[in-house]
């Protein structure tokens, strides 16, 4: 288990109690890879999640909606956060053991007022940190969209990446059997 794993299960840990079953506020984007959901309580807490390659984070603060404001509007992936997120609550808050992802579950409803599943799928991995928005278990978006999602790789909230014999056998013969498993392990 790496420090970064160490240190983000017990930032989610400590914040299942502030935020489960809270109802979710405005949603902010002080950044093309940050943005806020704040959270409809009288001592105004936001989670915070920062998706830059160089520091990724997800954090509890207590920020003015005046500092997590910016001038810029909203990109695709903030402005159907708002869309899907605005009128939801919080479920619960679940990270994936020795993993640097965690998905945030939401109870919302749909236009036509029927219950509807959403969850907010993080992923703190450096340089491919992205988040993904599931809108009854279908992948909606993610925040760093790829020119061609044909090729990317977005992984469901509760699966793992497993991959084909061609692209196991080619790793292995251009890096080694443990390279190899390393990698897809």
């Amino acid at each position: 288990m790496s420090i970064d794993d160490f240190l983000l299960e017990r930032i989610v840990n400590e914040s299942i109690p502030e935020v489960v079953g809270q109802s979710v506020g405005k949603i902010f984007e002080p950044s093309p890879l940050e943005f806020a959901i704040s959270l409809k309580r009288s001592d105004g807490i936001s989670l915070f999640f920062s998706l830059l390659p160089a520091r990724p984070g997800f954090f509890l603060t207590d920020r003015s909606h005046k500092f997590l404001e910016t001038d810029r509007s909203a990109g695709y992936f903030v402005n159907l956060l708002r869309k899907h997120l605005s009128t939801s609550k919080i479920v619960s808050i679940e990270k994936e053991p020795l993993e640097r992802r965690f998905q945030v579950l939401f109870s919302g409803f749909d236009s036509a007022g029927e219950a509807l599943k959403l969850s907010l799928l993080v992923e703190l991995t450096g340089r491919s940190a992205n988040a993904h928005l599931f809108v009854a278990d279908a992948h909606l978006a993610s925040l760093r969209e790829t020119a061609d999602r044909e090729q990317s790789l977005i992984f469901s909230p509760k699966t793992r990446y497993i991959p084909s014999q061609q692209e196991f056998e080619s790793k292995v013969e251009n890096e080694g059997v443990l390279a190899a498993t390393r990698y897809y392990l």
